[in-house]
């Protein structure tokens, strides 16, 4: 299950990618290369999950080997994949407010402590 949950952080980072992407597609010329073959593995693997929207890229095949694959620079993401980055950040602003709350309450503790000593 460990690794599951650990192969499952390697996404985020690709959806933030990919939506950067989009979100500044008037800086890129499209269609847009992936080249990093762990990249593509990942790419590939969201696509057959469901999370990416197969239609948002070029996939060039020879028989049965992968030649390239290239970003069209659509909506990368489908629902099921909006979703999973939602709660992906929902996850991590909770994360936050808890170091913020920790840290607040270490801050009035050392205050207290030097008020009295």
């Amino acid at each position: 299950m460990k690794k599951l949950m650990k192969r499952r952080e390697a996404y985020y980072p690709a959806f933030e990618y990919l939506l950067d992407i989009y979100n500044r597609r008037g800086e890129f010329n499209f269609p847009l290369s992936i080249d990093q073959a762990d990249r593509v593995a990942l790419v590939l693997e969201l696509i057959d999950i469901g999370y990416l929207d197969k239609n948002s890229f070029i996939v060039k095949k020879t028989r049965n080997n992968i030649d390239a694959l290239y970003f069209n620079g659509g909506y990368p993401l489908t629902e099921q994949g909006l979703l999973m980055e939602r709660a992906h950040l929902h996850i991590r602003r909770g994360r936050y407010i808890k170091l913020v709350i920790f840290l607040t309450l270490l801050v009035l503790v050392i205050l207290i402590y030097l008020m009295i000593f």
